[in-house]
Formats: structure tokens, sequence, C-alpha cells
């Protein structure tokens, strides 16, 4: 009787699999990278162990590249900053501020158009006339004041809702 040849399947598919994905994974700045090193870690409990091993390699390379190049781009810089505390909150607040002065730089550009022709600030029912239904990033009525005859000034309460502290924002055009 023949004996026939053992074949020993000498293939270690997850080393394969992971060593595949590592390289498509640096092709796509990263994106693919952690799927590689997963699968090329799982084929390094298999013999043979190059391709895996190489897998793994390639794998933190292409991680790597992906937290420290292609995140920082992808995520815009408002999402990276929640949950970082006051940092976080600064960043928005800061957002939230320069919007509200957008907006009420453009209240005082129509009000300073408005300006009757002798140069006086517009009366105190023009100005509050153009506040109404004007609100802050925060919610808050914005409102108008006119010091004296040539000055107008328009202001939100800022982050804290409360008219008269430091961070108030206030915008002030004379003539």
């Amino acid at each position: 009787m023949a004996t026939v040849p053992r074949v020993i399947d000498e293939r270690n598919m997850w080393g394969i699999v992971g060593l595949t994905i590592s390289v498509v994974g640096l092709f796509t700045l990263g994106i693919l990278s952690p799927l590689g090193l997963a699968a090329s870690i799982a084929g390094m409990s298999r013999r043979p162990r190059g391709m895996a091993l190489a897998g793994v390699v390639l794998g933190l390379v292409g991680t790597v590249l992906l937290i420290v190049y292609t995140l920082p781009r992808v995520i815009p810089p408002a999402v990276r900053e929640v949950g970082f505390g006051a940092r976080a909150n600064r960043a928005i607040a800061d957002r939230a501020s320069q919007d509200t002065w957008l907006l009420m730089r453009g209240v005082a550009d129509q009000l300073d158009a408005a300006r009757p022709t002798n140069g006086d600030a517009p009366s105190q029912a023009a100005g509050d006339a153009a506040m109404l239904g004007r609100q802050d990033s925060w919610i808050n009525v914005i409102r108008y004041a006119r010091p004296d005859d040539k000055t107008f000034e328009v202001h939100s309460a800022g982050p804290d809702r409360t008219f008269g502290t430091e961070d108030d924002i206030v915008i002030t055009r004379t003539r």
C-alpha cells in the first residue's frame, strides 16, 4: 500500500489579512490601520508569524499616522474641544462671543446708517425697535443705549448673562 504524503498548511490567514489591511491602511492615511493591527495581533498566535509581525509593525505605523496626522485634520476644532473642561468652555465661549459681536456690529452699522442728517444718534425708540427680537449667542436680549446725543451703544450681557459685568460685549458708535 502506498502512503499518501501529508500536506502541511503553512499559511497564517490572520497574518495575511492583517498585513493586507495594514498596507491598505497606510494608503488611507491610517483609517484602516487599527483594524489591520487587530487582525495582525490575532495572527501572531499562529505559525508562521512573519506576515503577522509585518502587519503589526505597519498597523502601528498607520495607527500613529491616523492619530497624529489624519484625525486632527478631519475632526473640527470645536468637536475636539468638547470634554476638556475649561478649555472647551473657553473655545465655545470665544466662538459665541465672536458670533454675537458680528451680529451686534451689523446692527450698529444699520443704526449708524440711519442717523439723522445732523449726526445725532438714533432715538431711544428707534434703537429699541432695531433691537426687537434680536438675541445674542446666549439667548439674551441685545440692548440699545444712547448715553448722549451723538453716541449710541449696543450691549450684550455676555456668557454670564448679567448686564454690567466685565464679560459684557459693548459696541459704541460716536459721531
